[in-house]
């Protein structure tokens, strides 16, 4: 099964790098580095690391004590004076979540329409229209999953169809990762190998679509449609 993501939401991206000036540049190279030792009480030391690793200087490096929850940070002071407000902002108490999952069946050809319990909306399709080469589209299963950060789910979402995923912790207040995301097919009580599996990167209140298909040239295809939001 071929998997392509069509995601009008612009999965975020890593943090860059800060900017400094000179002056503040020949500081970092000459001051003394120091050690900033921190054990998360509420999140997961090892998803820190993708979120502070951007934020150090050419110098700083980090170190992870797993047993202990603990980021230890090694830097110039300037450095360290930006990591510390994000390592304490990020190690929030898990927020409540809603996953909305979306799947809907796709086809190039026209078909009699199929009934479901849910329209597709008029602003997605059109979007989907844009981006995936198919001409008919039906919803044949959506549902919002109420969740929390760090809370794994699993959830039959129609019969026939499994999901799965862990979300991450919001970053910035809007950027969110679903860890092992899968889709499983389910006939008789029998799990068939996934349809996808991987990490998604999302944005809080924006859909993000994947369109799943035999091969480029499928007449078929299933499109999951992922939108992420606070409850």
């Amino acid at each position: 099964m071929l998997a392509c993501g069509a995601a009008w939401a612009a999965p975020p991206a890593s943090p860059a790098r800060p900017i400094v000036d000179e002056a503040d540049e020949q500081a970092l190279r000459q001051a003394p580095l120091e050690v900033y030792s921190f054990t998360l009480k509420h999140q997961r030391a090892t998803e820190a690391l993708a979120v502070v690793q951007p934020m150090l200087s050419p110098r700083g490096s980090l170190e992870l004590k797993p047993a202990e929850n603990t980021v230890v940070v090694r830097d110039a002071p300037t450095a360290l004076a930006r990591v510390i407000p994000i390592l304490r902002r990020f190690d929030h108490p898990p927020k409540a979540l809603a996953i909305e999952v979306m799947i809907v069946r796709a086809q190039r050809a026209a078909f009699s329409p199929i009934i479901t319990q849910d329209n597709l909306p008029e602003a997605l399709e059109r979007r989907l229209r844009e981006l995936l080469p198919f001409s008919s589209y039906a919803v044949i299963a959506r549902t919002e999953l109420p969740s929390r950060e760090g809370e794994g789910i699993t959830y039959e979402i129609a019969e026939g169809y499994v999901v799965n995923f862990r979300p991450g912790v919001l970053v910035d207040g809007e950027q969110l990762k679903l860890y092992d995301f899968r889709l499983t097919p389910v006939s008789q009580g029998v799990v068939s190998k996934a349809l996808f599996q991987g990490t998604l990167n999302l944005r809080l209140e924006r859909p993000l679509a994947l369109g799943l298909a035999a091969a480029e040239g499928s007449e078929k295809a299933l499109v999951v449609v992922v939108t992420p939001r606070l409850r």
